[in-house]
């Protein structure tokens, strides 16, 4: 009976479970209220992401946001909101390893051996896993551009939104502030 009633909130739960990891993290990478766990978890997520662990807190929040508002008690496919949070999750990931990679390589590139701090400065461990084989393989600016079109599709995977329908929108978007920006000028100009 408790693991058929925890099985109908298992999304609830998990989404609180990231909300909570989220916030402790937070407390202990953005001040030092989290006391050992929040030290543990920002030194974790440093380590790991170098710079890009500021953003950890907030990903895991909204992650676990996500899975929580989407779920739907008259959903008849109770996966749905899991994969959707696994959508986000997965883009967010790929986000996060361009991002550390994209740091690695502008943060000085410091290699295996080097202070733990320069790495922390950097992109972290994983900003090293990824960008110096990158680097080496096809030169630091091979290794931007693929990083680059790494974290495109994250933000790909995380919003759902295809390549095309992202590049209309982002027209649209453009075509809008343009006319907004030549209508003030004109106006500005004395001739609107």
């Amino acid at each position: 009976a408790v693991g058929s009633a925890l099985e109908a909130h298992r999304a609830d739960i998990w989404g609180l479970a990231l909300i909570a990891l989220g916030l402790l993290a937070g407390l202990g990478i953005y001040s030092d209220l989290a006391g050992p766990v929040g030290e543990g978890l920002s030194v974790a997520f440093g380590a790991t992401l170098g710079l890009t662990r500021v953003l950890a807190p907030v990903a895991l929040v909204v992650a676990g946001v996500a899975l929580v508002a989407g779920r739907r008690d008259d959903d008849a496919d109770s996966a749905a909101p899991v994969q959707r949070v696994i959508g986000i999750s997965v883009g967010a990931l790929l986000m996060f390893i361009a991002g550390s990679g994209l740091l690695h390589l502008g943060g000085g590139r410091p290699s295996w051996g080097d202070d733990a701090q320069e790495f922390i400065d950097a992109g972290g461990v994983l900003g090293y896993a990824v960008g110096a084989p990158l680097a080496a393989a096809g030169s630091v600016w091979g290794a931007w551009l693929v990083l680059c079109l790494v974290a495109l599709l994250g933000i790909l995977v995380a919003t759902g939104v295809s390549l095309l329908e992202g590049v209309r929108w982002l027209g649209r978007v453009t075509r809008s502030v343009a006319r907004s920006l030549g209508n003030t000028v004109r106006a500005a100009l004395g001739q609107g």
